[in-house]
Order: C-alpha cells, then sequence, then structure tokens
C-alpha cells in the first residue's frame, strides 16, 4: 500500500499495482541519468518523451525492477496524460508546500537528554 506521507502514489495499470516515489534519491537519479538541475526537470520531461518516460521509471525504482521500456508499456497502459498526473501528484506528495518558519517542513531531532 502507498504511504502518502513518504511521496508514494498508486495506481493500477493492465490489472497489476505499481507505486510511483519521488524521494531525494529519485530526483538525484533524475538529475544524473538526465544531466539536469532538480528546478528544469518538468520543462525537459514535458519537452521529450524520452525524458518523461525516464522520469517514470525512475519513480518506480523503489519497488518495482521495471527496465525503460516497461515503464513506457505502462505508460501507455494507463495513458500518457494520466501518467503525467501521476507523476504530478507524486512530486507534490514527495514534497508539499511549506511555509517559511513551518515547524512541520522538516522532522525535528529530539531534545530529549540534552542539556543546554
Amino acid at each position: 500500500m502507498a504511504n502518502s506521507i513518504k511521496g508514494e502514489v498508486a495506481f493500477k495499470a493492465d490489472g497489476t499495482d505499481y507505486t510511483l516515489v519521488f524521494d531525494f534519491n529519485a530526483i538525484v537519479a533524475i538529475e544524473e541519468d538526465l544531466d539536469v538541475k532538480m528546478d528544469d526537470i518538468g520543462e525537459v520531461m514535458g519537452a521529450k518523451a524520452s525524458a518523461f518516460r525516464k522520469v517514470f521509471q525512475i519513480g518506480l525504482r523503489r519497488h518495482h525492477d521495471v527496465s525503460v521500456e516497461e515503464a513506457g508499456d505502462i505508460i501507455t497502459a494507463v495513458g500518457a496524460g494520466d501518467a503525467g498526473q501521476l507523476v504530478a501528484k507524486a512530486f507534490k506528495a514527495a514534497f508539499p508546500d511549506t511555509e517559511v518558519g513551518n515547524s512541520t517542513a522538516r522532522p525535528s531531532k529530539s531534545r530529549k537528554g540534552r542539556t543546554g
């Protein structure tokens, strides 16, 4: 079962359950594999179908061992538009909007047992 708190998004394709995850490690893999900065990932995915397919495959890696071609088959099964919505939802779940100064933006380390 997908854990939205961890940025996971579950979906079905051709009767199989899948989970997309775009955690920090996935972002690093995307940057390295596509040679892009984090801020440019969306633009690159929109410009090249091959980049979108690679990003989708990277998002599946945490829970599934799929080739880039299999990732393309999954995109075809769910439809490119729906696949794009899944990716957007997974990115949003992994990196929710936070306000400056919001104490929930980062988990705090326990202060129990520490002295001044």
